[in-house]
């Protein structure tokens, strides 16, 4: 595997694709931006083009082109790895491709997939306008031609002779009946000859994977009196779970990207409306609940989730549950409210736009303290301590210190209970989820449940000698750290200079030394280096590596000259004349070596 991650990572320059999520400006020898794998507001994020990686100082993330677009699109390396051989038509060599599996069953197995579904959308998508009656219901629901093409909608008809032309039209594209069979689109129906698909007479929407590769349907049906479930989605599979994928993520990407934020709707006509009236940054559940890995794919692109389900009780109970979720994620999340039984879809029929209720979006944890609490006084006692504990539990989560007292002062109005017993109780509940220590409480209630990471040493003068040490491998220009100021160095930074010295023996790839050096160190030690890496990742001008060796020695002479000196004056005013005398004589042995040691510690070797 390895062989093909260099590959990859010798083809495809770490900026140009970093570049397609990051806004990114020069900053010297690196560049800098906004972190999407974090809130900010400061530009954390870093890459250095020469070095191959990337560093946020902000969340720590680091890693090189692959792991960028693993962690971006929430894929696995290799998912990854492909990911970019397709994007840039990227020739692997064939013994690359064997080495690293690539050729393997599981590969065979996923290509499969994919190839079955994408032959599947296209054929759907002829055969809708070529259908009078599934073109008309399309045309009916207000969806434009252009966003047909855009969505690629289509119809599975039920016909024998359509079923027929699918299965010709399929052994040509080297897809065969098992293979439908295997990725759901057919019954495996062993009693009958003819094929049968839960997705007939049903209009089709593809549902495409974060990549763009299209791994399911979601069929809906449409002619009178067809008493079937409404909707019918893909059978689960390992490239098809609901629970993670959101129907036209891929159209509304770049959208979310450029306006940090998202419509959240539920029905994929919603998603394909809203879109077509303006709102490309939509995107819709494939008729599940929102999941804590829906929200975790969307933290990525946008700060803002406007969440706008139907205006009906099963929207607004689906509301109420992302409540209880987005306190895990750094986004914040609006709740749109609709006309009660009015989805977004009718709404934009009849008003073609949001101007009317997009400024009366209100924090979701408002919505949820208003909603919870309706009709409270006509509770029995039970239900109402069961109402307070659900707000507190939830509550408990809000990290903005601020904000949590403006709710609890709206649920104290709400209720009728005393601002301090709500406050009170909610203290309580914390110490119940995050533990309590001495009896008292760590730290405040937002921060109990994330403990920051200490930040990287990157102004130190060790991490300036490791970070020109490193350059000078890379490129050819061994330097020198003689013994003694290896002495003086932290384990840490002693580790990190013998796995450098290993890769350079090595050999190699200048542009692949980094990734090797990273691959090779302990990986406590991996942020921490990328840090310096970038900050530090250069050429020092001449001299300038001598004069920090020097410098480091200097602090260590300082360090022990203090604790000599300490020592003697503890000595003398003890009357022990004897340590007096022993001291002494340490110390001049200490000036003498200082002295003898020459400045120039740094040559080519």
């Amino acid at each position: 595997m390895s062989s093909l991650f260099a590959f990859i990572k010798q083809q495809v320059p770490i900026v140009q694709e970093v570049g397609r999520y990051v806004r990114l400006r020069s900053a010297g020898s690196y560049l800098k931006g906004s972190c999407i794998f974090h809130k900010e507001t400061d530009a954390s994020f870093t890459v250095s083009p020469d070095k191959g990686i990337f560093y946020c100082f902000g969340c720590h993330a680091t890693g090189d082109v692959i792991s960028f677009i693993a962690r971006a699109e929430n894929i696995g390396p290799l998912e990854a790895a492909k990911h970019l051989i397709e994007t840039h038509g990227l020739k692997v060599p064939e013994e690359i491709l064997r080495s690293s599996g690539s050729h393997g069953k599981g590969s065979e197995e996923r290509a499969s997939y994919f190839a079955v579904h994408k032959y599947v959308a296209d054929w759907a998508h002829a055969q809708l306008r070529s259908h009078a009656g599934a073109y008309e219901y399309v045309r009916s629901r207000g969806i434009s031609e252009g966003s047909i093409d855009q969505y690629a909608i289509g119809y599975f008809p039920s016909s024998p002779r359509a079923v027929q032309q699918l299965l010709q039209g399929a052994v040509r594209d080297g897809i065969l009946a098992k293979d439908l069979i295997e990725a759901g689109i057919f019954y495996d129906n062993t009693k009958s000859s003819q094929l049968k698909s839960p997705f007939e007479d049903r209009i089709l929407f593809p549902i495409t994977d974060a990549l763009g590769r299209v791994c399911g349907f979601g069929g809906r049906i449409f002619v009178p009196n067809d008493e079937r479930a409404k909707y019918y989605n893909s059978k689960e599979s390992p490239f098809f779970q609901k629970g993670s994928l959101l129907f036209g993520y891929t159209n509304a990407k770049k959208s979310m990207q450029e306006r940090k934020a998202v419509f959240l709707v539920e029905g994929y006509t919603d998603c394909v409306l809203m879109a077509q009236f303006g709102y490309t940054n939509t995107v819709a559940t494939l008729g599940t609940a929102c999941t804590a890995e829906h929200l975790q794919l969307l933290a990525r692109s946008v700060e803002r989730v406007f969440v706008m389900y139907d205006g009906d009780a099963a929207g607004r109970k689906a509301t109420l549950r992302l409540a209880q979720l987005c306190w895990q994620f750094n986004i914040e999340l609006l709740v749109i409210s609709l006309p009660f039984k009015v989805d977004p879809a009718a709404y934009l029929a009849r008003t073609g736009t949001l101007a009317a209720v997009l400024p009366k979006a209100e924090d979701i944890f408002t919505f949820f303290v208003a909603a919870t609490t309706e009709e409270f006084a006509q509770k029995s006692l039970a239900e109402k301590m069961r109402i307070i504990e659900d707000i507190i539990e939830v509550m408990v989560r809000v990290t903005d210190m601020v904000k949590r007292e403006i709710l609890l002062q709206q649920l104290s109005g709400a209720v009728g209970i005393p601002l301090g017993v709500l406050r009170l109780r909610l203290q309580e509940q914390a110490g119940v989820l995050f533990g309590e220590q001495g009896g008292q409480r760590s730290s405040s209630v937002g921060a109990l449940h994330q403990e920051p990471m200490a930040g990287p040493e990157h102004d130190s003068v060790e991490a300036q000698v490791i970070g020109a040490y490193v350059h000078g491998l890379q490129h050819g220009v061994p330097l020198t750290v003689p013994e003694e100021v290896r002495l003086v160095m932290s384990d840490r930074a002693r580790r990190c200079l013998a796995v450098a010295e290993e890769v350079a023996r090595l050999g190699g790839d200048a542009a692949l030394f980094v990734d090797a050096f990273l691959q090779r160190s302990a990986a406590d030690d991996v942020a921490w280096l990328s840090a310096l890496l970038i900050t530090h990742g250069k050429a020092p001008a001449d001299g300038a590596f001598a004069m920090l060796l020097q410098r480091l020695l200097q602090h260590s002479w300082k360090e022990e000259v203090g604790l000599v000196r300490a020592r003697l004056t503890e000595a003398a005013a003890q009357g022990d004349q004897d340590t007096v005398e022993k001291l002494l004589l340490t110390f001049t042995q200490l000036k003498e070596k200082i002295q003898k040691r020459g400045s120039v510690l740094w040559q080519k070797k």
